[in-house]
């Protein structure tokens, strides 16, 4: 929507996605280059995973028909975070329970502008200390690398503030 409230893409807005399942918890960064990079979680194959679109200026989809999958590891994905990766991509940070054992941990994964991830598929760890670890948010440190920040139970019955930088080749 322009700044005077004209609709700048399509007038009853651009389609994400329609895939089967459900779709939630959906966040926005710029692509910075007048687009946008979409992430959300989606249930299309019976479990939460995590998927992105990236859309031009236009509002024309750049790729994968209702989105490019970020992470279907085993068990739940859920609630993505993201951040603009400075080149046309982003970085998406989530919570997953792809351990298995009832307990969160928190991953990401940088998809390049082209929709390719460029970390191992499912991406990176990023904290796998015991008990559970979520309400994550990601920022950049404006040198090519990502700061990771969420809730911390692993002390037991408190939580904690935790962060961690991963550099551009998902080393911590």
């Amino acid at each position: 929507v322009s700044s005077n409230g004209t609709t700048l893409w399509f007038p009853n807005g651009t389609l994400v996605c329609n895939d089967v399942g459900h779709q939630y918890n959906p966040q926005i960064v710029s692509d910075g280059s007048g687009g946008v990079i979409v992430a959300w979680q989606d249930r299309r194959g019976g479990q939460f995973d995590i998927y992105g679109q990236r859309f031009d200026a236009n509002g024309q989809a750049q790729w994968a028909t209702n989105g490019q999958v970020v992470c279907d590891a085993a068990n739940d994905q859920f609630e993505p975070k993201l951040i603009g990766d400075g080149s046309g991509g982003a970085v998406v940070a989530w919570v997953d329970y792809r351990a298995g054992n009832g307990f969160t941990d928190v991953y990401c994964q940088r998809i390049l502008a082209n929709g390719t991830p460029s970390l191992p598929i499912n991406g990176v760890p990023v904290c796998v200390a015991p008990n559970t670890q979520w309400n994550v948010q990601v920022t950049d440190d404006g040198l090519g690398n990502c700061i990771v920040v969420w809730q911390d139970r692993r002390a037991g019955s408190y939580d904690n503030v935790f962060a961690q930088k991963i550099d551009a080749a998902g080393v911590a």
